[in-house]
C-alpha cells in the first residue's frame, strides 16, 4: 500500500507543481496590469503570502511594495 501511494504522489508532483507555477504567473501578471492601487496591494499580499515560507527575500521584497503602495494613499 506504502508503494502505492509513493507511486501515486510521484506521478501528481509534476502536475502539482505546474499549478503552482501557473498560480505564481497569474499573480504577477495581476502585479503589472493592475490599473488600481488596491488590485496591485492585494497582488503583493498574496505573493508575499506565496514564498514567505520559500523564499523570504522575495517574500520581503513584495511586503516592502506593499507598504509602499500602503503609504502612497
Amino acid at each position: 500500500m506504502k508503494t502505492l501511494l509513493k507511486i501515486a504522489l510521484f506521478l501528481l508532483l509534476p502536475f502539482i507543481a505546474k499549478a503552482q507555477q501557473s498560480k505564481l504567473d497569474s499573480l504577477r501578471n495581476i502585479l503589472q496590469t493592475a490599473t488600481t492601487d488596491s488590485a496591485r496591494h492585494n497582488a503583493s499580499y498574496n505573493l508575499y503570502l506565496y514564498f514567505i515560507e520559500a523564499n523570504r527575500d522575495s517574500a520581503l521584497f513584495y511586503v516592502e511594495q506593499r507598504l509602499t503602495l500602503a503609504k502612497k494613499k
